[in-house]
């Protein structure tokens, strides 16, 4: 699901040229590696259009927790520490603590492409006890969409996050990061919030 916002951002998505030379959108992925950049490194020129010919179409994510939860995973070229951690705690937290090496990236891409959608748009979700989530997963509720952090839900909005409520342990949400990135952070993987969280 894309959304037009004119809030923050922390991250840059890109998923490929989503546009054609118009810049009418045409679909909401054109790879199966989906990532996300730091803005230091894109878009480079600053009066660069979101949809310019040729180039990959701009996302842009409120934080990492954000660009988790839509599919996306760091980029090797501009966040290298970033990459490295996710790489090693996805491994662990999938395959095992045995495994001290990561598996190609080519292989985590296609199995969190599988995750994420159902179909060719529609984002696929799970349902999860909110007790037995980690810090850093985006959740969504009858009141909303939240991320966990610690004893706290913090609901979100593409602004940032505007009020948080103490985590009910017995409620059962709705998942929206895919299966093996909850592994992931649930196996030491720390997905920065905004720092709007100091304030919700």
């Amino acid at each position: 699901m894309l959304v037009r916002s004119s809030g923050p951002y922390n991250l840059i998505g890109n998923r490929g040229v989503l546009h054609d030379e118009k810049g009418t959108l045409l679909t909401s992925y054109a790879a199966t590696a989906w990532i996300a950049c730091s803005p230091a490194r894109n878009p480079g020129d600053p009066k660069r259009p979101l949809r310019a010919p040729r180039r990959y179409t701009l996302l842009f994510f409120l934080d990492e927790p954000t660009a988790l939860a839509a599919g996306h995973r760091p980029c090797w070229t501009c966040r290298r520490a970033e990459f490295s951690g996710f790489l090693s705690a996805w491994t662990r937290g999938n395959l095992g603590a045995h495994r001290w090496r990561g598996v190609p990236m080519a292989r985590v891409d296609a199995i969190l492409h599988r995750e994420r959608l159902e179909g060719e748009s529609r984002k696929r979700t799970y349902l999860a006890p909110v007790a037995s989530l980690p810090d850093g997963c985006i959740i969504e509720t009858l009141d909303g969409i939240h991320l966990v952090h610690g004893p706290r839900l913090f609901r979100w909005t593409p602004e940032g996050y505007v009020r948080s409520m103490r985590r009910p342990h017995a409620l059962t949400v709705t998942v929206l990061t895919p299966r093996s990135t909850v592994a992931a952070l649930r196996a030491g993987y720390i997905a920065a919030p905004h720092i709007s969280t100091s304030s919700a």
